[in-house]
Order: C-alpha cells, then sequence, then structure tokens
C-alpha cells in the first residue's frame, strides 16, 4: 500500500457528500484501494473530529457509532 493514510483529494469527497448512499459509496473506494481496510488515521480525521457527524446531518442522519469489526491497515 502506497499511502495508508487519507489523503486530501479522499477528505475533500468525503466533505462533499450529499447522501448516505454516496458516502457508502466513498468510503468503499477508499478502502478499496487499501485492500477492504480503512486509512490508518480514518479514526482521527473522520469520526473523532466530527467529520462524520457533522456531514451526515445533511441527509438528517444522526451518525452513530456501530461496534463491530473493523478493519484497520496500520
Amino acid at each position: 500500500m502506497e499511502n495508508p493514510n487519507l489523503t486530501s483529494s479522499e477528505l475533500t469527497m468525503l466533505e462533499n457528500c450529499k447522501s448516505a448512499r454516496e458516502w457508502d459509496v466513498i468510503c468503499d473506494q477508499i478502502k478499496n484501494v487499501r485492500n477492504g481496510a480503512y486509512p490508518s488515521d480514518w479514526w482521527s480525521k473522520v469520526v473523532q473530529s466530527g467529520m462524520a457527524a457533522r456531514i451526515s446531518i445533511r441527509w438528517g442522519d444522526n451518525f452513530e457509532m456501530k461496534i463491530g469489526l473493523l478493519k484497520i491497515q496500520s
């Protein structure tokens, strides 16, 4: 894997999401280039920063953490 961290273009794509479906598609694209794993900085840049919660409000969702098995590339 060339870049295990989120790129600025990936963050921009997430920032521009207008629906939950679009968010899911972009998340899948981000994971696909990392062999199905979330980037190593996903938690800090997307979840902990509040980005996911702030963006999900656009489509009337309240971002809730769902605990499950999460594959993260280190």
